[in-house]
């Protein structure tokens, strides 16, 4: 079952960019917006949060880079 997923696009606390797609999780539904490898978000200043509003669940990744 694909759930649909708001990305919200964030550089610090400031919104980029807002996509909307489809996965079977989260991580699905991210990679269909970037490319990784994902990381759970620390403190990167450019991050994406991922919202199931169907299950009130946020989830928070960062790209990580070398």
């Amino acid at each position: 079952m694909t759930t649909k997923y708001h990305i919200d696009e964030m550089q610090g606390e400031k919104l980029l960019a807002l996509h909307i797609a489809h996965g079977s999780t989260a991580l699905e539904a991210i990679n269909k917006v970037t490319a990784g490898p994902f990381v759970i978000r620390t403190v990167q200043a450019h991050w994406f949060r991922v919202v199931d509003q169907g299950r009130r669940a946020v989830f928070k990744f960062s790209v990580e880079r070398d």
